[in-house]
Parts: C-alpha cells; sequence; structure tokens
C-alpha cells in the first residue's frame, strides 16, 4: 500500500482535480503555439492577387482566396461581387452568403 492507492491518502485526493479556468487556459495556451504569423507579400504577388481578383470580378470566374485570420489560415471559395477602394474591401459571392473581406488579410488567391 502506498499514497498512490485510492483510499489510503484521502486528504490529497482533490488535489489531481482541474478547475476548467486551468483546463481552458491550458488548451488556450496550446492553440496560441499554432498561430503563425502574417505573411509578407512580395510585389509579385501582389500583382498576382490583383490580377485574379480583376478577372474574377470582371468575368465572373470563381476563385479560391486564402486569408489569414488573426494568426490562422481560411479558404473562401466564390465570385468577386464588388471591390470597395476605399474601405479596402471585396463583397465575394459564395453559394451560400456575401461575405465582406479585407483585401490586407488576402495571403494567396487561385482561379477555380
Amino acid at each position: 500500500m502506498n499514497k498512490l492507492t485510492e483510499g489510503s491518502n484521502l486528504r490529497w485526493e482533490s488535489s489531481r482535480m482541474m478547475l476548467p479556468e486551468h483546463k481552458e487556459l491550458l488548451i488556450k495556451m496550446g492553440k496560441d503555439k499554432e498561430k503563425v504569423p502574417k505573411p509578407v507579400l512580395d510585389e509579385q504577388e501582389l500583382e498576382q492577387i490583383n490580377i485574379d481578383i480583376y478577372n474574377s470580378l470582371n468575368y465572373t470566374i470563381p476563385m479560391r482566396l486564402t486569408l489569414w485570420d488573426d494568426g490562422y489560415f481560411k479558404d473562401i471559395e466564390g465570385i468577386v461581387d464588388k471591390i470597395d477602394y476605399v474601405t479596402k474591401t471585396l463583397l465575394i459571392d459564395t453559394d451560400k452568403e456575401i461575405l465582406m473581406l479585407s483585401i490586407n488579410d488576402i495571403s494567396k488567391t487561385e482561379m477555380i
């Protein structure tokens, strides 16, 4: 019989439990390690993004946008509906909804 045997160490058995707040904090810290910094795009990549957006807007060609969103990448597929140069946003028409996206968050485009 040792102190880890169930029932022999009743005084300290409750210390093996974790509070929900501590558990959430550990999960959040694990997710923060997976985050990636925002990519820095060169002139050629920016030019290709502009060309793809222009083609999707004028010729209604569907495209796939890769967005950087607070440390994570997210893919969106749709057709560019409108470009607002003042606020630097795009309206993307997906099959389900129309999304407003910031042009500065686009890291990659691909015509599909």
